[in-house]
């Protein structure tokens, strides 16, 4: 009883499915078939398709001919459209101007000609979903009376879902192979280049509009693009940089289309590609990633009466928005995918579009340990998710109207679809000055006076987000060097603390010259040392003119070495340290342990504060970042 049951639910569900398909494959009909009764084809028009008899099928397409075997049946003044042939992949529309025979062959001269030379009347509206395997249509009759391209627009989005209702029934569709997304086209991705990294992944659904309307030797005609997309993205920018990068992520050229009205064959040729782009002119890093839907219109209408042409430019959209991460950054960072379709009739005229989506950040920002503010970050920045459309009416040779010219599309720029101005407060740049971390471990004590409970200088700096404590060294007082701390960013950047019982010297036989200039103040201000009495201090002491302390850039300018030069030749490398005031200027020195020995103070033994990278050069990013931590130096409060 129960299969029984089975059976008849079965059977009323198939009934039911052909019976929707008969009614709209019967509207569909009726559509195309009001649009057969409207157009009118002028008496001279001749028409080659596939199904044309090979013998008067040409053996071979130039620009200006068409040539035959045998004598074709054409005269002066005939108008030839062709569909897809084996010898015209994108078929053509073409006026003869002559007929000459060559040998054995009949050569057509033959000149452009343009769909008002075809029909007399017609309104002709398609819809042409795009698929990677073959395009399918459906045309729409919107009446007898003017109609704008809204109008139109409005009709076929009405009919829209019995239209992909009845392709629910092209099973190959449905076997496409999957590209792990919701969307006909789409694509996963990630690209490196540095300093960027891009990745996510970008889906979209695409159809091709084309309306046709010619009365009285005037045309009104258009073509759309309508395109439904989704997509997340990631882009991560990992240091200063002032760069624009583009990768092709898909291309596809799709299978030529052709429909029929009035026995006349429309060639359509479409190229599809993804693209992804990212920019960015800033000082530091940054994270910034979005998810969106949106649904966008793109095209253009042509009205031969008035030689005007109008845009085509509508978008809707829906997201939460542009997240973003950083450590440090200053500047503008921008991540964008973009869809890129290029239709044509008769692959002569047509559309081509770039229509793209951009999550942009820009302003200053910092992360903070400052648990009064908000999210972790100190700063200000504009994020704002953007439509960014081009495109162009491409006229390579004329199809629709002889005085439509080629011409650019979506100059003005759009509003942002989305937009946000974030600040950590009113008071947004005092927050970025912010040091005091107040959490353990943001900021490092020397640990040489504790570890051997001595009476000596202790001295303590900040170590900001994005560094780690590398290493340690922690001596007995039997060694040359007291204590040693190594403090590191992810270049290999590195800070170092140098407390030494004398100069370390060592021999060298290379002498360097260097530039020294005063870039920041420093928070160190010398006092008596720790473990020196009062009573031991002495005006001669060193320690007792060290003077003002600075962050000092050295610019290492020459080295030369001593047992074979006589002059200096040029090399260009920069450290930071922490100095006397009276450093600064032009100074010579040598020695295995040249720059501890020669940019340490005594206090009253030798300490340094010094910062380093390995091909003596630093971003802009870093420079800020390692000024702070020496700027941060002094004796522990």
């Amino acid at each position: 009883m129960k299969k029984k049951i089975r059976r008849i639910i079965v059977i009323l569900l198939i009934l039911v499915v052909a019976i929707l398909i008969a009614i709209f494959g019967y509207n569909k009909l009726q559509d195309s078939n009001e649009q057969e009764q409207e157009t009118i084809v002028k008496k001279n028009v001749k028409v080659i398709t596939s199904e044309t008899d090979k013998k008067k099928q040409p053996v071979s397409v130039t620009e200006d001919s068409i040539i035959f075997n045998s004598r074709p049946e054409y005269r002066e003044g005939d108008v030839i459209v062709s569909g897809i042939t084996s010898t015209s992949k994108n078929g053509f529309i073409r006026k003869v101007i002559g007929i000459e025979k060559n040998g054995d062959s009949y050569v057509v001269k033959t000149e452009p000609a343009v769909l008002t030379d075809v029909f007399e009347k017609a309104q002709i509206y398609k819809r042409i979903k795009l698929t990677e395997d073959g395009n399918k249509s459906a045309s729409y009759s919107i009446g007898k009376t003017e109609n704008t391209y809204n109008d139109v627009q409005n009709v076929i989005s009405q009919a829209d879902n019995t239209y992909r209702t009845v392709m629910l029934a092209d099973k190959k569709e449905a076997d496409d192979e999957d590209n792990g997304t919701d969307y006909v086209f789409g694509k996963k991705f990630e690209m490196e280049s540095d300093p960027f990294t891009i990745s996510g992944e970008a889906g979209f659904d695409v159809w091709l509009d084309i309306k046709i309307e010619i009365k009285h030797g005037n045309i009104t005609c258009g073509m759309a693009i309508k395109s439904k997309e989704g997509g997340k993205i990631l882009l991560k920018c990992g240091k200063d940089w002032n760069k624009e990068e583009e990768w092709g992520l898909w291309e596809k050229s799709l299978p030529n289309y052709e429909f029929v009205v009035a026995g006349i064959p429309i060639v359509v040729t479409n190229k599809l590609e993804l693209n992804a782009e990212a920019g960015a002119e800033l000082e530091g890093n940054i994270g910034l990633s979005y998810e969106l839907a949106s649904e966008t219109t793109t095209g253009f209408e042509f009205k031969s009466k008035t030689g005007k042409v109008k845009e085509i430019k509508e978008i809707d959209y829906d997201s939460d928005g542009l997240q973003w991460e950083t450590i440090s950054v200053s500047g503008e960072a921008s991540a964008k995918i973009a869809i890129h379709y290029i239709s044509k009739l008769y692959g002569c005229s047509g559309i081509d579009v770039s229509a793209g989506i951009s999550g942009k950040a820009e302003g200053e920002a910092n992360q903070t340990a400052n648990t009064d503010l908000e999210g972790g970050y100190a700063g200000s920045l504009d994020l704002s998710i953007n439509p960014e459309i081009q495109g162009e009416l491409i006229v390579d040779i004329p199809v629709f109207a002889e005085d439509l010219k080629k011409q650019p599309l979506f100059e003005a720029k759009m509003k942002p679809l989305w937009s946000k101005h974030w600040e950590s407060s009113v008071k947004w740049k005092d927050d970025l000055e912010w040091t005091e971390t107040g959490k353990q471990g943001s900021k490092y004590i020397t640990r040489y006076s504790e570890v051997n409970n001595i009476a000596c200088p202790v001295f303590q700096f900040d170590v900001p987000w994005g560094w780690k404590i590398e290493s340690e060294e922690v001596g007995n007082g039997l060694d040359k060097i007291d204590e040693k701390v190594v403090l590191t960013n992810e270049e290999g950047v590195t800070v170092t603390y140098w407390d030494c019982q004398h100069q370390l010297g060592g021999r060298s036989e290379l002498m360097l010259k260097a530039d020294i200039s005063k870039v920041a103040d420093s928070e160190f201000k010398p006092t008596i040392p720790d473990g020196v009495g009062v009573d031991e201090s002495s005006a001669d002491e060193p320690y007792a003119n060290l003077g003002t302390m600075i962050v000092a850039k050295i610019h290492v300018t020459g080295e030369m070495d001593m047992k074979i030069d006589t002059e200096y030749s040029d090399c260009d490398s920069v450290f930071y340290a922490v100095v006397p005031e009276s450093y600064v200027g032009e100074r010579e020195f040598i020695g295995q342990a040249g720059e501890v020995d020669e940019f340490s103070f005594p206090y009253p033994t030798p300490y340094a504060f010094i910062a380093e990278s390995e091909d003596g050069t630093f971003t802009a990013g870093e420079e800020k970042q390692i000024i702070n931590i020496l700027k941060s130096f002094k004796e522990a409060e």
